[in-house]
């Protein structure tokens, strides 16, 4: 039995973005992305406990908006250099979840999102009903 609980598949991804943890800024870079979470690598700092909330502020690549996503810091990993941590969003605009999504649709199927800054140029997807 897999121990896999992510709802969706994450992708490689390495972008800059700020993290505020404790109203304190911390920059870090990604190494994975889907709809609903993210890896964050950063400076060492004190290892946090789940559920700790992080607010996180990123452009994704070939795109001119900031996303602005509430998230909580669900495990922490450590290496020589770097405090890893896996982040699980729950709190977005629906402007922002719509790129976001978008982006990881086109991104899984290998083609490029967006190309610089144009982001009306993507075909939206359907609106799934709830």
């Amino acid at each position: 039995m897999s121990q896999e609980r992510r709802f969706d598949r994450r992708f490689p991804l390495e972008m800059y973005l700020n993290a505020f943890v404790d109203e304190k800024l911390q920059r870090g870079f990604t190494t994975n992305l889907s709809e609903t979470g993210l890896f964050l690598n950063t400076l060492m700092h004190e290892p946090l406990p789940p559920f700790t909330p992080v607010g996180l502020e990123f452009v994704l690549p070939g795109t001119a908006e900031a996303i602005w996503v509430g998230g909580e810091i669900r495990y922490d990993t450590f290496d020589d250099y770097f405090l890893g941590r896996g982040v699980r969003f729950v709190a977005m605009a629906s402007r922002h979840a719509r790129l976001l999504r978008e982006y990881c649709y086109f991104s899984r199927r290998g083609r490029r999102p967006f190309h610089a800054g144009a982001e009306a140029a993507v075909t939206p997807l359907p609106v799934l009903a709830h």
